[in-house]
């Protein structure tokens, strides 16, 4: 079991409201010709939300929010990274977690094969001394030819994961379809 230090957010995932955003809110890109990348730096941290001020787009199975980044060159590895959300309470009978997809794409934006689905493993980060941050996380191949990478949250995740307080009381932690995650190209 991971004992758990969870840092309270400054507000718990607004899930509710973000679906009813989700539902309303224009698509930006019909295409991934037409989609916004950003440059998703080397060996580097970087902290992504997904949330009602996320970007819409249709993908065959419905409506999302994603991200999207061009890969660094010589990027072999992605890292992913999803936090746990215990909210401004910091309760983690309240917690929560986001599961990307991944979608690699290839020089001209053309899907590079199926999204890729993430199989999370519990792990832990020491922040600063005793300071600490659980997430779940996954390391995918980047497959030869790859030039972008579309992450959205998975439309199927229906798996509760578990993590445990410092006293060891196990508790479970609900995936939702916002929050954040980190990213790592290596």
């Amino acid at each position: 079991m991971i004992a758990v230090l969870l840092l309270a957010s400054c507000s718990g995932p607004p899930v509710k409201e973000a679906e009813q955003t989700l539902r309303a809110k224009a698509i930006c890109c019909e295409t991934f010709a037409t989609v916004q990348f950003q440059n998703l730096p080397i060996r580097e941290r970087v902290k992504v939300s997904l949330s009602a001020e996320s970007p819409v787009m249709r993908f065959l199975d419905d409506r999302s929010y994603f991200v999207a980044f061009a890969l660094p060159a010589g990027a072999e590895k992605l890292t992913i990274e999803s936090t746990i959300d215990a909210g401004i309470t910091g309760m983690l009978q309240y917690a929560t977690y986001i599961r990307p997809v991944v979608q690699f794409l290839d020089g001209q934006k053309n899907a590079l094969g199926a999204e890729q689905h993430l199989k999370l493993s519990p792990g832990h980060r020491t922040i600063f001394f005793n300071i600490g941050e659980d997430y779940f996380g996954d390391a995918l191949a980047v497959p030869e030819g790859a030039r972008f990478v579309v992450l959205r949250p998975d439309p199927k995740n229906t798996d509760i994961q578990y993590t445990a307080s410092e006293n060891g009381t196990v508790w479970p932690v609900r995936p939702v379809g916002i929050g954040a995650f980190n990213i790592i190209a290596q």
